[in-house]
């Protein structure tokens, strides 16, 4: 995004909340480079909230002072190391000067803490070694009742380490069997139909809205991993183009209500156009997406 597109971006409250809790992920885990990036590009951006602003360019400054050689060496390796190999080597220096830290962040999934540390404690199970990380997880998909976006964590964490088989995941009072090594790891490795609703989304945003592709395909990455394997999935592999269409502008909608408290459907159903006759599809859509999240 060139700086000219950064400065007509405007920052409403919903998306400002949204930049908040994404930066408190970043730091959470130590990713400080992201972090910088994230506020660099928020700085540029036009918001009301003075405050906040203020407190954003006051971070930044902290962390520019604070991790100068995190930040630098991050750049200087940037050619070569992607933010995950990085993250991978913090956490492995981790497991290598406390050899309880594997079991520590298991028992983190076993206990009763914030979800946002549970999802930590995948991120970082996923890329270190211990002979009984794998089939805690597996019992803890099994046995205990989460949340359908954590399921679909545990799923990636477990094919990231190499499983592979058949398991049985309950949700949406659907019973269906998965196969572990099918599990995306990213959203590119959705099935086609899939990311074609994202994209175009993300083609008519970046026209009239550059702020929520960003929103959109967050939004989007959490329906999917919460509806993986349940009958709806199934349904989106196979819709035709003007199905497609009815989708990505329901995500459109949702996500604007979400940014702005509301959204002018019948301008959405226009810049997707989406016919009269599908309305009634457009508005199963905008229901589904928002009870899945």
């Amino acid at each position: 995004m060139t700086g000219s597109n950064k400065d007509n971006v405007i920052l409403f409250p919903k998306t400002v909340e949204y930049y908040h809790t994404e930066l408190t992920r970043l730091l959470e885990s130590e990713r400080y480079r992201e972090a910088v990036q994230l506020l660099k590009f928020l700085l540029h951006c036009q918001a009301d909230d003075t405050r906040t602003v203020e407190e954003w360019r006051s971070l930044l400054g902290w962390l520019e002072s604070s991790f100068p050689s995190d930040i630098a060496d991050a750049e200087d390796a940037e050619a070569d190391l992607t933010e995950a190999d990085l993250f991978r080597q913090q956490v492995q220096e981790k497991a290598g000067s406390d050899r309880h830290y594997a079991k520590k962040l298991m028992e983190i999934l076993l206990h009763n803490v914030p979800l946002e540390k549970k999802l930590l404690a995948l991120e970082q199970l996923a890329v270190i070694d211990h002979p009984q990380i794998c089939e805690t997880l597996k019992r803890w998909l099994q046995t205990v009742d989460l949340p359908p976006f954590v399921q679909f964590k545990v799923l990636q964490t477990l094919k990231s380490k190499g499983m592979t088989g058949k398991i049985k995941v309950h949700k949406y009072k659907e019973d269906t069997v998965l196969e572990i090594a099918d599990t995306p790891l990213s959203l590119d490795h959705f099935p086609p139909n899939l990311l074609e609703i994202y994209r175009k989304v993300q083609q008519v945003s970046e026209i009239y809205h550059p702020a929520l592709a960003y929103f959109a395909e967050h939004t989007w990455k959490e329906f999917l991993a919460s509806i993986y394997g349940t009958s709806v999935y199934e349904q989106l592999k196979t819709l035709d183009s003007a199905s497609l269409a009815v989708w990505a502008g329901a995500l459109h909608a949702v996500v604007t209500e979400t940014m702005l408290g509301e959204a002018d459907e019948r301008e959405i159903m226009q810049l997707y156009h989406i016919a009269p006759e599908f309305e009634a599809v457009w508005e199963q859509a905008v229901r589904k997406i928002k009870s899945f999240l």
